[in-house]
């Protein structure tokens, strides 16, 4: 006794095949018509270390000279604060040495921003409104406790003006 491994195609399964060929025939022939230009390569000069936080936002934001979203200023104003990149300040993770700059980040993003809690969220990995209230709160906690902490955020609130005052 033997099994039949294959089958006949069906009507369906012929006018599939004969729509991808022609299909696959005519992206082959509009590919031939465009001209590819080479490809070069683009080496970015090396940047000097830079010391005013315009600079360094500057440099940090890939060298976009347009005025940058002031909540993506103030993350990375605090990236720089706190050694640490602006991936890991969105990402998901949760170890000590990113929340404290995640929090940080948002109070600053509520107290100079006119977002709501919901879109500060949201520009912090998508974290939901509660989170951030949760941020602003605990912040103000530590304010009251730690004064080396409430030094290095004044330092921060203070550059930050002045870089949104320029």
């Amino acid at each position: 006794m033997t099994l039949a491994l294959h089958h006949s195609p069906t009507k369906t399964e012929v006018e599939a095949l004969e729509r991808r060929r022609k299909f696959r025939a005519r992206i082959e022939e509009l590919a031939s018509r465009i001209a590819v230009a080479p490809i070069v390569e683009v080496i970015k000069p090396k940047i000097a270390p830079v010391s005013s936080l315009r600079d360094w936002i500057f440099v940090a934001s890939g060298g976009d000279a347009t005025v940058p979203n002031a909540t993506k200023s103030i993350q990375l104003a605090v990236c720089r604060e706190f050694k640490i990149n602006r991936n890991g300040l969105l990402s998901i993770r949760r170890t000590a040495d990113l929340i404290l700059p995640r929090h940080i980040s948002m109070w600053l993003c509520k107290h100079f921003t006119h977002r709501s809690l919901p879109e500060i969220g949201r520009l912090h990995g998508g974290r939901d409104h509660t989170t951030v209230l949760y941020a602003v709160r605990k912040i103000d906690d530590l304010l009251a406790q730690n004064d080396q902490l409430a030094a290095r955020i004044q330092n921060l609130r203070a550059q930050l003006e002045a870089y949104f005052n320029e």
